[in-house]
């Protein structure tokens, strides 16, 4: 509804975060800033908000809204971050809540999931048996049990004084000194949605640059078929998948079969393109 619709672009106002996209160009043309500490995610200032002094209102409470005022509510006060208005910012947060509590089946994974074939959207069976085989794991010298989604390498990192710098601040642009890097989204997905990852690449410095300087809109195909768009620079290869979510082997696994095949071990996908 246009109602809520109109709530959520006052959130990124008041925030100061419905700029930041249009800073995102190609060349970009400085650094892009992001103000205050939404959600808790901005690491330059997360530490900042750990020791605020911010205080919940005594009528808190948080999760499924479905009014205008209710997301207002949850947008200032439902989030881990504080801006220098006492805010949360918590924008994105609010969205969610709202779409899982409206759209039955809806997942953050991939938009267009829905209950038709709920039992098959996000089942890993396959992925976790193919992983397991003994010959597999002996051929990747691996001796453990794969276990899909396994949290133990980010509870680990997400403890106090573990929290490593993000890596488009030094471990990509270290390996891209060495090594080709390939960063991918699938356009369906709004966990780490593509306009998140773009922004990062724009905001990054790597072999001399920042970001890059053509918009990553040449198509590549899969046997034929357009899969999406792509673009590379200075070693960094980027692919937008077309109709797929976070899991992009799982959402479209002839496409991804297709992008290892033609850009990560081969190169039939550039083209003659210089990257």
């Amino acid at each position: 509804p246009q109602n809520i619709l109109d709530e959520f672009v006052k959130g990124d106002q008041k925030c100061g975060l419905s700029g930041i996209l249009s800073q995102a160009t190609y060349p970009p043309k400085g650094k892009i800033y992001i103000k205050s500490d939404p959600e808790g995610q901005n690491y330059k200032r997360r530490r900042q908000s750990l020791n605020s002094n911010y205080t919940l209102p005594a009528n808190y409470s948080c999760g499924g809204p479905t009014t205008p005022a209710e997301i207002d509510y949850e947008i200032d006060h439902c989030g881990g971050g504080i801006d220098l208005a006492g805010r949360s910012c918590a924008v994105y947060s609010a969205a969610l809540d709202y779409l899982y509590t409206v759209q039955p089946c809806f997942s953050q994974y991939n938009i267009k999931y829905n209950c038709d074939n709920a039992g098959v959207n996000e089942d890993l069976t396959d992925f976790t048996d193919y992983l397991n085989q003994p010959a597999l794991q002996a051929a990747i010298h691996v001796n453990k049990t794969f276990e899909d989604c396994n949290q133990t390498v980010q509870y680990l990192l997400g403890e106090p004084g573990n929290v490593p710098p993000p890596p488009a601040y030094d471990i990509l642009p270290r390996l891209l000194r060495s090594v080709q890097v390939h960063l991918y989204s699938g356009d369906l997905d709004i966990l780490l949605n593509h306009l998140g990852t773009e922004l990062v690449i724009q905001n990054m410095t790597w072999n001399g640059g920042q970001g890059l300087s053509n918009k990553p809109d040449m198509p590549f195909f899969s046997d034929g078929i357009k899969s999406g768009t792509w673009g590379c620079e200075r070693g960094l290869t980027y692919h937008l998948f077309h109709g797929a979510g976070h899991a992009v082997p799982h959402d479209k696994p002839r496409e991804a079969f297709a992008f290892v095949r033609d850009f990560v071990v081969g190169t039939y996908g550039y083209q003659g393109v210089d990257c």
